[in-house]
């Protein structure tokens, strides 16, 4: 009886020192993803019902089971540091942006600046941009960043039409636009004729963020490994394809 109740007692401490020292590296069996279906914090142009129906097939076919918390854009950071929900989905337009103190994944809806080519350019990579000339919207925010980069000859333009125009004229070699806009006009006004030069120019886009905790960072290490198991299965593509996204640039084409 004597032994019984100390083995009791063995098991009872060791469960105790268990909780003490590992409370932290317990996942939920259901992780809470707040996410704005209404505000993103970036121009969708009226593409938004369509990037989170995306967003939520994408998130669906994850396990274990991520559930979406669709809350006010201002509510998010509160929720998460109250620890109501485990991470949050906005746009970031770069490292630590829009919420410094919180660590995010890499960009898995990339909407940032990309390369816009003829489709008979010989350019394959950013890379061979080098001392060619590049046009870009004077009022796109990329504009006063890349203005200051010798290896490329800037031409500004007043408007997208016009930026469109010199490089349909071939009055440049490329052109540099937001993601979104860019995919749409390729699919639309100038099919056939332009491409993409992968990866984007910059990692602005859709992410994960959650806390610098240990269970902050295991929730960020199972939301990337399913990302990345979901792009070696080819399921995102066919998730994009579904929703009238077919050719977007999809798979984290960049950094953190």
């Amino acid at each position: 009886m004597k032994r019984k109740a100390l083995w009791i007692a063995g098991v009872i401490l060791l469960l105790i020192l268990t909780y003490i020292f590992y409370p932290t590296t317990t996942v939920k069996k259901e992780i809470r993803i707040g996410m704005d279906p209404q505000d993103f914090g970036a121009d969708l142009y009226g593409k938004d019902a369509t990037i989170v129906a995306i967003l939520n097939d994408i998130v669906d076919e994850m396990t274990p089971p991520f559930d979406v918390i669709n809350l006010g854009r201002e509510y998010l950071r509160g929720e998460l540091t109250k620890g109501d929900i485990d991470g949050l989905i906005v746009y970031s337009a770069g490292e630590g942006q829009p919420y410094p103190g919180l660590i995010s994944s890499g960009t898995f809806f990339p909407l940032g600046p990309i390369l816009v080519v003829k489709k008979d350019s010989p350019i394959l990579t950013p890379k061979e941009m080098e001392g060619k000339s590049l046009g870009i919207e004077k009022n796109s925010p990329f504009y006063l960043s890349i203005n200051k980069l010798p290896q490329f000859h800037i031409v500004p333009s007043d408007t997208i039409w016009t930026l469109f125009d010199l490089l349909l004229t071939r009055r440049v070699d490329g052109i540099v636009l937001d993601t979104l806009p860019a995919y749409l006009y390729l699919q639309r006004t100038y099919k056939g004729e332009l491409r993409f030069v992968l990866p984007p120019l910059t990692n602005a886009g859709i992410k994960l963020f959650v806390l610098p905790t240990p269970e902050g960072r295991k929730v960020l290490e199972i939301f990337e490994t399913n990302v990345k198991r979901l792009a070696e299965e080819n399921k995102i593509v066919p998730i994009f394809n579904k929703w009238g996204f077919s050719d977007f640039p999809t798979l984290n084409q960049d950094t953190k």
